[in-house]
């Protein structure tokens, strides 16, 4: 049981609402720079497999969250949150706005790297941070859910101001990145470490005591996470070239396009507590996937902006649970001791999916267009979405499911 201090409810909401920035901020190592893509890859043209690596820098900083995520539980034992904390946050704006004043692609690359190394640690700290504030179910569900709302709003907000401003120059999204100075003073007044977890509690809906974590299965989710992370990524890197080929070439359209389902995402991402009373997990995987693989085969075939706007509402419908399912489904795995190491597991599994997918996509991309590409990712969605209630079911008859 969770047995720290009493804490105002307005240092409280303070103390969340920091915490549900850091989700909103890490929406940036995705959106904010994407409708800048088109203009790098043509001022970088003459850079051997510019292609690929103009993505990269949209995505190369999930290889580092996907590494940085397994070392965050382990310094954390030793160091503690807040100073990884402020390390994170500092690395993250400087980073991050430092592409503005760089000329060389490689060297931008690299600035994405350190970029990434300070995301890793935001992105595993807060929602760790965040079930250990809350050690009753209901509402470690709906914090979490306001948490991933809070993702999906970032992502909405600095995905249309990154549009506005890659249209007055490509270099004006990496802006953005100095927000993260803005959290620094509340992050320091109001988050705290939490009291260790300690053993049965007695309370409804609290956490009993040391549990035999089921292994199997949390690596199990973490394929189904990474393969979904990574299907995700392959729409804002690849939107703007399937609008330009209708015809759509203005960034800030594309800023606007994906934005629309990151909207969704924020807006339904809340119900998740609902949804997850009335279904299992994994029946809310196999929702999330089949949302997913319908927005991909519409957008496969769209010729117009109409038609592409009703694919992103799929794509957004169904991914809108995709975090608080993921996150709820592990913790109800997990022993409390293990939780940051899990959810570091669980940042992994999330960002090196985003990070290996742009490699093994792009030559189908080349081969075949990206519409066809789409096609591939609709089957990949489509054997996610059947395998996951049926491996809930196998699991289940091995060890009785835990609440989350």
């Amino acid at each position: 049981m969770n047995t720290a201090a009493p804490v105002s409810p307005a240092r409280r909401r303070v103390r969340d609402g920091t915490l549900y920035a850091f989700g909103a901020i890490s929406a940036m190592s995705i959106a904010a720079v994407a409708p800048s893509l088109p203009d790098m890859s043509r001022l970088f043209a003459g850079v051997p497999d510019i292609d690929l690596l103009a993505r990269l820098v949209v995505s190369i900083p999930t290889l580092l969250l996907a590494l940085a995520g397994p070392a965050v539980g382990f310094i954390v034992e030793r160091t503690g949150r807040r100073p990884l904390l402020i390390l994170a946050l500092l690395v993250y704006a400087g980073a991050g706005v430092v592409p503005v004043f760089l000329d060389d692609l490689h060297a931008i690359l690299g600035s994405r790297i350190a970029l990434g190394l300070g995301m890793g640690v935001l992105f595993t700290l807060a929602p760790a941070l965040l079930a250990d504030y809350y050690d009753d179910i209901p509402s470690r569900r709906r914090a979490i859910a306001r948490y991933a709302a809070a993702t999906a709003s970032g992502g909405v907000a600095f995905v249309l101001l990154g549009g506005l401003l890659a249209d007055i120059h490509w270099r004006a999204p990496f802006l953005l990145y100095a927000v993260g100075l803005v959290l620094l003073p509340t992050m320091l007044a109001t988050v705290t470490e939490p009291a260790p977890q300690a053993g049965p509690s007695g309370e409804p809906g609290s956490e009993s005591g040391p549990k035999k974590t089921p292994w199997l299965a949390v690596f199990a989710i973490y394929i189904m996470v990474a393969a979904t992370g990574g299907v995700f990524l392959q729409m804002p890197l690849n939107l703007p070239f399937l609008l330009e080929s209708i015809g759509v070439e203005q960034a800030s359209i594309a800023g606007y396009a994906i934005a629309w389902p990151l909207l969704l995402m924020a807006l339904l991402g809340p119900l998740f507590p609902k949804f997850r009373a009335r279904a299992s997990n994994a029946w809310i995987y196999c929702f999330i996937a089949s949302g997913l693989a319908i927005g991909y085969a519409v957008l496969a075939g769209a010729n117009s902006l109409a038609m592409v706007a009703l694919g992103l509402f799929a794509f957004g419908v169904g991914m809108s649970q995709m975090y608080p399912n993921s996150n709820t489904w592990l913790m109800g795995l997990t022993d409390p001791r293990y939780r940051t190491r899990v959810i570091g597991g669980l940042t992994t599994a999330i960002y090196l999916g985003q990070f290996v997918l742009p490699f093994v996509a792009q030559p189908i991309i080349r081969a075949a267009g990206i519409r066809d590409s789409f096609l591939v990712l609709v089957a990949v969605l489509v054997f996610f979405a059947v395998a996951a209630p049926l491996f809930s079911t196998i699991a289940a008859r091995r060890a009785p499911p835990q609440p989350s």
